[in-house]
């Protein structure tokens, strides 16, 4: 949409192709009744200033600074996160630090002395060379294996490298003793944070109104069916719409050139290939089926009171929980919840297909309010409705070696057709935030303006 709303502007004419009823994918929000959700949260913090100033300027005065605070829920205390030493200290008994310790020098001893225990690709042992085996076992291990749905042993390191603030078990104590911290995107206390009073998806809606004020089009609920191409380029798009039928759109010739029909792409990009048929080289079809996303159920409760959990966002780490985390809607903006009311949105990762992917919505609040009720963060009393909404493709589950696959799939793409461009989390297999986001949809809009 970003990409869409530069281009719209620049005099290009504009076609949007959205697979669902509304545009916006994860950064987007819905209503219903008298309450409005984002599926799951999305701040928006960035260290590029223009791009926090652009959306001040565009969305007005709705679109706050918001502070915002989050906490993990772990041995049955709270430690605030993105974890601190001093924080994490106050809730680890001292045979449990003791042990931390122990297990973190001996793994720095083995790592010293034996090559079999450096780093050798894995989140697992990444993790456990700067934290210990110990903390590893009792916190990264389980939290990550809920929210990844696979072994940490399977994992590639670079989930750890991009997605952990904190660099080691040194580092951990480090901050304790300064009260410091280096800038990391995902610890976004280290910049100011920007929350829209409707919604994440209001950014989204104002690109929407904006390329239809200038004429672009908007297809919604549509279903691509094939790309033709000539040579090396897309010369054809074919789509299908319910109740509507087939749709295209075809290349024609314009006063800047032959190759007027550019194709920019958010589509997860091993499903991208499919579209170009036989040609494509049975390696890249291959890759394409090596590398998978995890999907997504966000469980909506509306409840009768306000400020259940204190914070606006709360990770559970243990198993006996269901879901990943739960963020509060109402402590992101009181004008999303209704007056004495508020809404908790839990996240809960599984595959597409799978057991979990198939349970129906009460099965699934069954399953979230035991323990709920058993930690006492709420009765089945408190909730006067709840429903779910679902995602098939919510982040890319990086195996290792996946560089290998992504990479010769962008390689084919980019070698292939000139005239197309994937971007975006899914059509880059790129674990991003929403900052991250718009400025690959200003990027590819600047890469074919003219």
């Amino acid at each position: 949409m970003a990409a869409a709303w530069t281009l719209v502007q620049r005099g290009h004419e504009v076609t949007v192709i959205e697979k669902e009823l509304h545009c916006g994918g994860m950064a987007s929000t819905f209503s219903r009744g008298n309450f409005r959700f984002d599926l799951g949260p999305h701040i928006v913090h960035s260290p590029h200033t223009y791009l926090i100033e652009c959306l001040r300027r565009k969305l007005g005065n709705e679109f706050r600074k918001h502070d915002s605070v989050n906490e993990v829920y772990f041995n049955g205390c709270r430690v605030t996160y993105p974890f601190s030493g001093f924080g994490l200290l106050k809730v680890l008994s001292l045979v449990t630090a003791a042990r931390c310790v122990m297990s973190y020098f001996s793994r720095r001893i083995q790592i010293t002395f034996k090559n079999i225990f450096k780093d050798d690709g894995s989140y697992h042992t990444w993790l456990v060379n700067r934290f210990g085996a110990y903390f590893f076992d009792i916190f990264f291990g389980p939290y990550t294996e809920k929210v990844w749905g696979v072994s940490t042993m399977d994992l590639s390191d670079i989930i750890a490298k991009r997605r952990i603030p904190v660099r080691s078990l040194h580092a951990l104590v480090r901050t304790a003793i300064t009260r410091r911290s280096d800038y990391h995107p995902e610890n976004s206390g280290s910049l100011a944070c920007y929350y829209h009073s409707q919604g994440s998806g209001k950014i989204t809606e104002y690109f929407h109104d904006e390329i239809l004020r200038h004429d672009g089009k908007i297809i919604t609920n549509a279903q691509l069916r094939h790309l033709t191409v000539n040579g090396r380029n897309i010369v054809g798009v074919e789509f299908f719409v319910p109740e509507q039928g087939i749709g295209t759109i075809q290349e024609t010739n314009g006063e800047h050139g032959e190759d007027e029909l550019i194709f920019l792409s958010t589509i997860p990009i091993n499903h991208l290939i499919r579209y170009f048929g036989e040609s494509v080289p049975e390696e890249v079809r291959e890759s394409a089926a090596r590398i998978d996303y995890t999907a997504m159920i966000f469980l909506y409760l509306e409840l009768d009171t306000t400020d259940p959990l204190g914070v606006d966002i709360l990770y559970f780490s243990e198993k006996e929980f269901p879901f990943n985390r739960i963020s509060d809607v109402g402590k992101f903006s009181r004008d999303m919840v209704p007056a004495g009311r508020t809404a908790l949105c839990l996240e809960i990762t599984c595959t597409e297909g799978d057991a979990v992917w198939h349970l129906g919505d009460q099965e699934i609040y069954d399953m979230c309010l035991g323990p709920l009720e058993r930690h006492g963060f709420l009765t089945r009393k408190n909730v006067l409705d709840y429903h779910t909404r679902r995602l098939t493709h919510a982040y890319p589950r990086f195996r290792i070696g996946y560089e290998r696959h992504v990479e010769l799939l962008t390689h084919y793409i980019n070698h292939s057709i000139d005239n197309l461009r994937t971007f975006g989390r899914q059509g880059l297999f790129s674990y991003i935030n929403t900052d991250e986001a718009l400025l690959m949809g200003f990027e590819a809009a600047d890469r074919y303006s003219y």
